[in-house]
This record gives structure tokens, C-alpha cells and sequence, in this order.
């Protein structure tokens, strides 16, 4: 499928860069209409994936249409089919079209493995045979886009690239469809459960913390401390530190204060005396620009952001502003070529945020490394004038964020001097540490995102010989705490290094070994583009929760996981996919050999997986008694529409090319949480199952507009919700009748 005298066709991941392109290349307008076509280039974009595995009930209704019917398992396809996205049909047809007319194809799926696969697929699903070079844009500036083009190569060169993300796709694909069905059939009620590679380890990562804090039993440690006077000055504090032999918790703390006590007016009985103070000097090198998880969990902890709220925001500046570099970066690192760029990219930028800042443009920092340099690089701002007022509150807050760090590359190191004073004892010591800083450096122009880089301690001491004398001590008991519980940064950050919980040594090998020269990634799971989007995933499905920027697990979300087989539930599949993975991008693995190990690890717990667990919306949080069939009723949590009777069963079908849950049980009682426009408190629902009425609601609007009203809810004989408003008026919303809902 090519035409020898056609034009050449530029493929776009995204309509924003193939406006670019289509500017940078072909001098359109750069608001032009796509597709683009003029001097012998033809632009057309795509809106991400314009294809999507078939569900299974659409390759053999007959088959797979019934979720529940466990014979079928495990389903596997090789190869797996592909169908239009319901959504994206005009996209495809277009691309379809503009084919049939080129000569030539120029691959400009994003710089990585995702990006790769994405076009890739669509050029096999049309069964292109033409030539093909691969375009590897990281911003979309004019002079890096023509950059890009000057070197493209050969899409063959990058061809396995795609096939290892299409094999972890399709075995994404398969893991969930299996499992899914498999937990849904044995487990679910009322609620439709799913499993997933990432999804369930991430899911773990919080429910373990949950535990953690809730489990803690707070242990009492004793800590000291003295005002000791140098010089005949004002006394400052000196901190115990017991010996080795007094630290009988963990090896850490001291549990007994008389012990420790004692310990500490043994060293003071030795003084008056004299001490020495050491001073050390230290140069601290600026943070490296951004990378997509440091900058999420930078504006998670300055900020509160969540991760998406992240993800959008860089999205719109790269896209609709062309603000930044590629936002989805895993690097923090630079090609050495961006350093001479740096004075107009920095001078534009700093005039966008303001103030100017003093750099030096000549300093190269260790941000400019092309060893470092992964698919993409480090998140920059691009030469371009921003309008600041055009940018919401987050895209403002996130690109000032990113122009100031790369502006730290080209601020002097910051400097600071820490003197240590050390009395010296048989079971102890008292010691004196103060920090100051010499030289802001690099925290002028920007915060720190260290948080011990924020003040100046106090109580410094001069380098030398002091003569010291105790003013009087003290010690106290405290309590150990856990640690806290996940925000959406930390969380993402644990998510860029799991490899840190794995126990199995080879496990925890092969995830580094699977980031080694990512500098940003220490053994994760998922990617810098899919973590946040996990993370709305578990909060949709209501198996995670926000409260003040704190992730907590739900119940529904505890009891999904803990059903969950011991073998899935961490980020050992990561580890043995990667592998397997790499022999796809090799060339010596078929790409359906992850699918296939997929089906081999699922047969091995079948039969025992998911059994003897009941898991209603919810996970079990009762608000009251079901009035039709007496069973539990359920709070699924915030992300639902109603309460639900535990009683409920049912499986998704297809009712007017939709996908809606069909309860198979007999019951199907759900109470909705807004009724008649008002929301339902946990309280209020339980007094409709209880006493089967409310108190009297303010608020209700009336439908003119003209005003609100007040009213309680009951329940009738049917279970359905009513307008109550008492026997004294005989009064309803409508005609004189109570309204039922």
C-alpha cells in the first residue's frame, strides 16, 4: 500500500504537534486546518490510540458474551484483535485515507515505547508497505522540530521498540480481562470488580501503609538533653546520644529513662572542661530540572495537586501553549547541544514568570550529560512567550515551578557550614549540630526541594577550643509513630522505586536492572505517563479515597486486594514481563509471548483463587437493613451514586451500545444519594432504613426557581423514596400526591 509519485506523510501522535509540524516543516499557519498538506507533505494527526483490543464478547458473543461462565477462562487470542476506538472513528478513517495517496510515511509517534507502538499499529491495521522514517520530536519549537527531521533514520531501527509496548499491552489486556472475570464471578455483588498489573500494586502499596498505621502500637523511648554554656555565653542545646549497649529497641532507642538518665549526668560530672568544634563546609549543587515524578510529587507537597491535575496541567502547556518540552519525561537529564540555547530559552522564559534572576549562562551544570539522555529528557521551557494571564492557577503554578529549577542549573552552588561540638562519655555522648547557610546559591532563584534547606538553625559555634559548662539537663518519654499516611506525590514516588519493598533479591534485581539509565526510576512499576492515571483508576473504582490530601484505601478497596492471590498482588509480574519484554525488543520472543505467560501463571491459581470471599459495593461499610430482602446495606463510598443492598448480584451487558449492570439477584434495591437535588448524608439514609423517614430537609428547590422548600424523605411499601411533608398540610410536590423516586 504506497504510490510512488504521492506525497510524504507526516503521522502525528497528537493534533497539537502535528500543527506544529506542519508550521515548522511546511510553513503553514500555525492554527492550520488538519489535515495539512502542501510542498509535497501531507500532515494528519491522531487523538492517542486510535485502536482498542476487542473485547471478548465481541470476537464470540456466543463463547464469552456470559462474564460469569468460568469455562471459558483463560481467553487468549494470538493474535489479539483490534478494532476502531468507538470515539476516534473520524481520526482513523482520515489517516485510512491519506495512505492510499503517500509515497512515503514519517513516523512521529512521542519519542518512546508507547509512542512507537501507537502509530505503528495503525500502519500494520492498514497494511502499509511503503517506506517509513521515524521522527523523534522531544519539543515542539520550530528549530527543534526542523532539527528532528534533519535526523530522522529508518523506522525499522525502532519497529521492536513498539512490539515490546505491544506485548505488554496485549498481556495488560489479558491479565485483566482473566482476573477481572475470575474475582467478579466469585466475589462481586453489586459492584463490578477489576484486577490489573499496576492497578493491584499500587492498590497494595496503600493498603499495606493503611495497616501499617493502623497496626502501630506506639512504644515509649527516652530522650535527653542539656543547655550547656561555651565560653561563659548563653547555653545552648546539646542532644544525648546513647551508647550502643543502652539501645534495646531496634538497635535504635533507649527504652529506659533512669538508664539513659544516669548515662547523661555521668558525661556532665566530667565537666567543667574544654570541647572542640569542627566546622565543614559543604557546596550543594542545584536539584536537576524535572522529571514527570518529581515535579508531581513537588506540586503535591507545595501545592496539594493530585497527580492528574499535574499531568493536565503539563499537558495544556505543551500543547496549547507550547510552554514546555515533552511533559511525560522519565529523565532529568539534558543533551549538551541545549546548553548554548539556554541564555534565549531562559531570558524568554524569566521574562514570562518575572522577575529576572542573576545567572551565569557560561556555568555547565551536571544537568548537560548526553550519557544521561533516555527517549526523552529533561522537562524545560521552550523559547516562547507566554501569556500569564492566559494560564489557569495549577498551569501557572507548574510552569513557574519548571522555569525556575532550570534556571538553578545556572545559579552558583548553594553553601552552607555545619559545626559539630561532642562531649564525650563511657555510655553516651552530648553533641551540638548547627547548620547555616553561607550561600543561598541556587535557593535565590527558586524553592528548595529539600526540606531541611528551609532555615538557618540556631546556637552556632566557631571552629576551635571551648571551655564548656552544663547549665542543667532534662529527659523525657516519647512515643514511636508510623509512617504517615500516602499523599498523591509520595505515592507516585514509592510507585518510581518499588523495587525498594520487594523481598525476592532476583525480583528486586530485575526491576532496577529494568531502569537502569533512567536516573529518575529506581524499580518501578507502570511508567511517568500511566502513574497518575492509575491512581484516578483506583479512586473511580472507589477502591482509594482523598481526605485532605491524605490517600487512604477504602474498604471495598482492603477487601479487593486482600482476596487477591498472593502471586499478583506485588511487582513480581513487572519484573518477569520485563524480561520477557526485552526478548520481544530483541527479536526473540513472538510478540504474544507475555500474553501467554500470562494464561501459564493464571491456570496455576484458578481453581483456588478469589474463593469463599463475598465482596458487596463497598466492601462491607452497613448504613442499614435492605427493606425488600432484610440483607446489609452498603456504602460503596464517595465515588458512588447510591446505597446498595449487599444482596445485589448481576454482570455487565450491552443495552443500546452501552455497557450498563444488569442484577441478576432478587433484590436489587439501591438507595441514590441525591434525592430530589439533594444529597443524602450517611445519617440520613440510615434513618430512612431504620425509622423509614427522615427529619424534615431544607433546601429543596422548587422547579419554577421561585424558591426552596422544606420536607423528609420516606420510604413506601415498595422501597422507593417519597416527599413527606407531614399529616398537618396533606401537602406534596406534585398534585396533591407524594412523588415517588
Amino acid at each position: 500500500m504506497s504510490r510512488q509519485d504521492g506525497y510524504d506523510l507526516v503521522i502525528a501522535e497528537k493534533p497539537e504537534l502535528a500543527r506544529r509540524i506542519a508550521h515548522a516543516v511546511a510553513g503553514a499557519p500555525s492554527s492550520c486546518r488538519l489535515p495539512f498538506e502542501g510542498g509535497g507533505l501531507r500532515v494528519v494527526s491522531c487523538i492517542g490510540h486510535l485502536l482498542e483490543f476487542k473485547e471478548p464478547s465481541d470476537v464470540d458473543a456466543e463463547r464469552y458474551g456470559d462474564r460469569s461462565d468460568l469455562s471459558s477462562l483463560p481467553i487468549m487470542f494470538s493474535p489479539w484483535p483490534k478494532c476502531p476506538h468507538k470515539d476516534k472513528r473520524k481520526a482513523l478513517e482520515e489517516v485510512g485515507r491519506s495512505l492510499r495517496g503517500a509515497a512515503r510515511v514519517i513516523h512521529a509517534g512521542d519519542p518512546d515505547d508507547e509512542g512507537q507502538y501507537l502509530v505503528d499499529e495503525l500502519l500494520e491495521y492498514f497494511g502499509w508497505d511503503g517506506p517509513t522514517m521515524r521522527v523523534l520530536i522531544n519539543d515542539n519549537l520550530d528549530e527543534s522540530i526542523r532539527r528532528a527531521f534533519a535526523r530522522m533514520d529508518d523506522n525499522r531501527a525502532h519497529a521492536l521498540d513498539g512490539k515490546a509496548s505491544e506485548a505488554r499491552s496485549i498481556a495488560d489486556f489479558c491479565f485483566g480481562i482473566n482476573e477481572s472475570r475470575l474475582i467478579q464471578a466469585r466475589c462481586g455483588h453489586g459492584v463490578h470488580l477489576s484486577v490489573g498489573r499496576v492497578q493491584t500494586p499500587t492498590l497494595g502499596l496503600v493498603v499495606r501503609r493503611d495497616a501499617e498505621i493502623l497496626g502501630h502500637t506506639a512504644v515509649l523511648y527516652a530522650v535527653g538533653r542539656a543547655m550547656v554554656s561555651l565560653d561563659g555565653a548563653e547555653p545552648v542545646a546539646f542532644e544525648f546520644k546513647p551508647a550502643a549497649e543502652l539501645l534495646d529497641l531496634d538497635g535504635k532507642k533507649c527504652s529506659s529513662e533512669p538508664a539513659l538518665k544516669a548515662a547523661m549526668e555521668a558525661v556532665l560530672a566530667c565537666g567543667p572542661g574544654s570541647l572542640e568544634c569542627a566546622v565543614r563546609r559543604e557546596s550543594k549543587p542545584a536539584p536537576l530540572p524535572y522529571n514527570l515524578t518529581d515535579l508531581t510529587a513537588d506540586m503535591s507537597r507545595r501545592h496539594k495537586m493530585s497527580a492528574k491535575q499535574v499531568l493536565d496541567a503539563t499537558q495544556s502547556l505543551r500543547d496549547r501553549h507550547s510552554a514546555i518540552t515533552y511533559n511525560r519525561s522519565d529523565c532529568n537529564y539534558l543533551p549538551v547541544e541545549e546548553h548554548a540555547r539556554a541564555p534565549r530559552v531562559l531570558g524568554r522564559a524569566m521574562e514570562n514568570i518575572g522577575p529576572a534572576r542573576d545567572l551565569d549562562f557560561s556555568k555547565r551544570g551536571r544537568c548537560f550529560n548526553d550519557a544521561n539522555i533516555t527517549a526523552h529528557t529533561g522537562i524545560i521551557p521552550q523559547e516562547t512567550r507566554v501569556d500569564m494571564g492566559a494560564l489557569s492557577t495549577r498551569e501557572k503554578a507548574v510552569y513557574t515551578a519548571i522555569v525556575e529549577r532550570y534556571a538553578m542549573q545556572f545559579a552558583p552552588d548553594a553553601v552552607d557550614e555545619t559545626s559539630v561540638c561532642r562531649i564525650e562519655g563511657e555510655k553516651g555522648s552530648l553533641v551540638h549540630r548547627c547548620v547555616r547557610e553561607v550561600e543561598p546559591g541556587w535557593r535565590a532563584v527558586g524553592p528548595s526541594p529539600d526540606k531541611a534547606d528551609k532555615d538557618v538553625q540556631e546556637g552556632w559555634v566557631d571552629a576551635g577550643t571551648h571551655r564548656w559548662e552544663a547549665r542543667g539537663c532534662e529527659t523525657k518519654m516519647r512515643k514511636t509513630k508510623p509512617r504517615p499516611p500516602y499523599t498523591e506525590g509520595t505515592l507516585i514516588k514509592d510507585m518510581s522505586s518499588i523495587a525498594k519493598y520487594v523481598k525476592d533479591p532476583e525480583i528486586a534485581r530485575v526491576l532496577k536492572e529494568k531502569d537502569a539509565g533512567k536516573k529518575g526510576e529506581h524499580g518501578g512499576i507502570g511508567t511517568t505517563a500511566t502513574r497518575a492515571q492509575t491512581i484516578e483508576r483506583l479512586k473511580t473504582k472507589g477502591y482509594i479515597t482523598e481526605a485532605s490530601g491524605k490517600i487512604v484505601s477504602t474498604e471495598l478497596g482492603r477487601a479487593v486486594f486482600n482476596a487477591c492471590p498472593d502471586d499478583i498482588k506485588g511487582a513480581d509480574l513487572t519484573a518477569r514481563w520485563y524480561l520477557l519484554c526485552e526478548d520481544v525488543r530483541a527479536g526473540k520472543a513472538p510478540v504474544d509471548v507475555v500474553a501467554q505467560s500470562v494464561c501459564a501463571a493464571f491456570k496455576e491459581h484458578e481453581a483456588s483463587a478469589y474463593q469463599g470471599v463475598s465482596i458487596g459495593r463497598g466492601g462491607g461499610v452497613r448504613i442499614g437493613a435492605c427493606p425488600l430482602c432484610g440483607a446489609d446495606v452498603v456504602d460503596p463510598g464517595p465515588n458512588a451514586k447510591g446505597y446498595t443492598c449487599s444482596n445485589n448480584t448481576g454482570r455487565m451487558v450491552e443495552r443500546d451500545g452501552a455497557k450498563v449492570w444488569e442484577s441478576t439477584g432478587t433484590c436489587g434495591f439501591t438507595l441514590w444519594k441525591k434525592q430530589f437535588g439533594k444529597k443524602l448524608t450517611q445519617k440520613q439514609a440510615a434513618d430512612l432504613l431504620s425509622a423509614r423517614k427522615t427529619g424534615k430537609i431544607a433546601g429543596f428547590k422548587k422547579k419554577d426557581g421561585s424558591g426552596t422548600y422544606s420536607a423528609a424523605l420516606a420510604l413506601d411499601a415498595n422501597g422507593k423514596v417519597v416527599l413527606d411533608f407531614g399529616p398537618a398540610s396533606g401537602r406534596s410536590r406534585k398534585g396533591g400526591k407524594k412523588r415517588m423516586r
